[in-house]
């Protein structure tokens, strides 16, 4: 068949459309809806206009911080009806982020007022929409506390959001000890001023720590007893990580399994929580299955604006390279790294910490595309990709970790004995929160250089 008969190029565009290449299904649509030929012409138009739809609504929620000041200056309630509807996520992190920690840290009555009315509305509008009032009572608690002759309380609202803001960068940025230590004074500081944030904080410091999953069961409790979707979805999350740090894998996939009970349109991030659910398929061993949740992701990744999307294409390629899908999975790895050079290019250097968790994230991608290739036999991009992706990475324990296993698995085909200190050197700089399961792959793969070697005995205390 020619490729330039209609049916030709309808054929491609449903195969750019379901792999995930919008921009490419959509030039194909529109040559197919121009030739002019009855009945593919037509389907093409349509399918043309539907995905140039979803591109223009997830351009609307790219700029959340520059959009949301604008539309509320302007008291434009339909226009921030329509941004909570298609990006709670961002606009929970808005006022997480940005107006919370401006009223805490402003330095007159009058700006502390303004950043408070800015809460306030936003709070009102996603109650009213979604039916989830964690934003609306956080707010009333500041109104309250500013009202009490004693001033504890509301000292330390201020202290605390103050400090969530904080951790909340340093985290993006890596530094993980920094980040675990102001969550904790925030969700501290929370607590004495009984606030809901508590539970935000708490699930922010559970990220980084062991023995989360027990310790957030209480606050799990509470907030789907307030029906705050939004807590509930990252208490659960967090919770169901824990477990699969802990290697105790089939809790895990069933808190990641529970239905959100009461969830209001966009409340969690599903691009988070499919990779998440990819990952921990693949760590139970459930290729197939997990090939297939990557499948059905696909579809996600042409109108999600989530801010996690690199890492959901991160996962599909992983699952397709699990079955096998090598080519496939390059592909995939190649959109999202693509994603972050260009979100990185658009970063204001001003913002170092947004710029520092994109570095960061792009070095994580370098380092997946480098194991990918490594599975082809390019060695050479091997090369190149682990060189940047260690440029980017800095100081990062968990990034260096898998950098070095990446250095072993390279070794290992040639040089035990250098593949055995790589591994040696990954354990080393393994994180105490990171997850027990990879510790066993990392001791495994040192056991085979073990064995190639001739050390038998240290092979079997690798096992052990």
């Amino acid at each position: 068949m020619s490729p330039s008969l209609p049916e030709a190029r309808f054929n491609l565009g449903l195969t750019q459309e379901s792999l995930g290449f919008r921009d490419e299904a959509i030039a194909t649509w529109k040559q197919v809806a121009a030739s002019g030929e009855p009945g593919w012409s037509e389907e093409a138009s349509r399918r043309h206009a539907d995905l140039s739809r979803a591109r223009a609504r997830a351009a609307l929620t790219l700029d959340i911080a520059e959009r949301l000041p604008k539309i509320l200056e302007a008291a434009d309630s339909a226009a921030l009806n329509e941004v909570i509807k298609m990006d709670s996520e961002g606009v929970h992190r808005f006022v997480e982020r940005q107006v919370l920690p401006g009223w805490a840290e402003a330095t007159t009555e009058e700006s502390a007022q303004r950043q408070l009315v800015v809460a306030s509305t936003i709070a009102e509008a996603v109650a009213r929409i979604l039916g989830d009032r964690y934003l609306l009572d956080a707010v009333n608690r500041i109104i309250v506390a500013s009202q009490l002759p004693d001033k504890a309380a509301l000292t330390a609202l201020r202290e605390g959001h103050a400090r969530f803001a904080i951790a909340d960068s340093v985290a993006e940025s890596g530094h993980i000890a920094d980040a675990l230590d102001n969550f904790r004074q925030a969700e501290r500081a929370f607590i004495r001023a009984n606030t809901p944030f508590q539970y935000r904080a708490a699930a922010a410091a559970a990220a980084f720590e062991r023995d989360a999953a027990e310790r957030l069961a209480g606050a799990a409790g509470y907030v789907r007893t307030r029906r705050y979707q939004y807590l509930w979805t990252r208490v659960q999350s967090t919770r169901a990580l824990a477990y699969q740090r802990e290697g105790r894998l089939l809790e895990a996939l069933n808190l990641y399994s529970q239905p959100e009970e009461g969830a209001g349109a966009g409340q969690s991030d599903p691009a988070l929580a499919r990779a998440r659910h990819i990952s921990l398929l693949r760590d139970l061993a459930m290729n197939e299955l997990a090939w297939r949740e990557a499948f059905h992701s696909i579809s996600l990744t042409l109108s999600t604006t989530s801010r996690f999307k690199d890492l959901l294409l991160t996962e599909i390629g992983t699952a397709a390279l699990a079955v096998g899908h090598g080519e496939v999975a390059l592909l995939y790895q190649n959109h999202a790294i693509e994603g972050l050079r260009q979100a990185l290019l658009k970063a204001s250097p001003d913002e170092e910490a947004v710029v520092r968790s994109l570095q960061m994230r792009l070095a994580f991608a370098l380092e997946r595309r480098a194991n990918i290739a490594l599975d082809l036999g390019d060695i050479e991009q091997v090369t190149r990709d682990a060189a940047e992706s260690m440029r980017l990475g800095g100081n990062n324990l968990m990034f260096r970790a898998r950098v070095s296993e990446l250095q072993g698995r390279v070794l290992l085909r040639t040089d035990p004995t250098k593949a055995i200190s790589a591994f040696s050197e990954a354990l080393t700089n393994l994180p105490l929160s990171s997850d027990a399961l990879y510790r066993v792959t990392l001791l495994m793969q040192r056991a085979e250089a073990y064995k190639k070697k001739g050390n038998v005995q240290a092979a079997k205390e690798d096992l052990l």
